[in-house]
């Protein structure tokens, strides 16, 4: 929760990090409950990208439940390609979404979010799953009224 990746490639010996062993960050049925009845990052992603469904994934010796993600979908969202993801204009999402039509519609988008991204290096646009996640929500909160 409230993680984004990226990638470096070295060719430096890295040590590996342990791999995270404590309690399950997220707990479904809560966050269904707060999502109203589908979890709250599925129930805001403004692509669909995110479904109310799980597939299993394993890291190292741990079998984990995740959020079963359409790829193409979230890049969507994450290019600004519809304004409820941040973007400057709306361009009509194809059912399927696909490099493609994806490129296709990178090349339809605002200039001025081309611009953006290449002058200021913003990241990207959506992340609204990132922004509403529950997780340490609550705890967060108080951290920063007890200060």
């Amino acid at each position: 929760p409230r993680a984004r990746f990226g990638s470096i490639i070295t060719t430096a010996e890295l040590e590996p990090s342990p791999i995270y062993q404590g309690p399950r960050l997220c707990d479904p049925d809560k966050c269904k409950e707060l999502g109203y009845g589908m979890p709250v990052c599925a129930r805001v992603c403004p692509t669909k990208a995110i479904g109310p469904d799980e597939k299993k994934v394993i890291i190292g010796d741990r079998d984990l439940k995740v959020a079963k993600i359409d790829p193409w979908r979230c890049v969507w969202g994450s290019m600004g390609l519809s304004k409820e993801a941040g973007g400057l204009k709306d361009i009509p999402m194809p059912e399927e979404v696909d490099p493609d039509n994806l490129f296709s519609a990178l090349t339809q988008r605002d200039p001025t979010q081309s611009m953006e991204l290449m002058v200021i290096g913003r990241g990207d646009y959506c992340g609204k799953c990132i922004m509403e996640c529950p997780v340490a929500r609550q705890q967060k909160l108080y951290e920063l009224l007890s200060r």
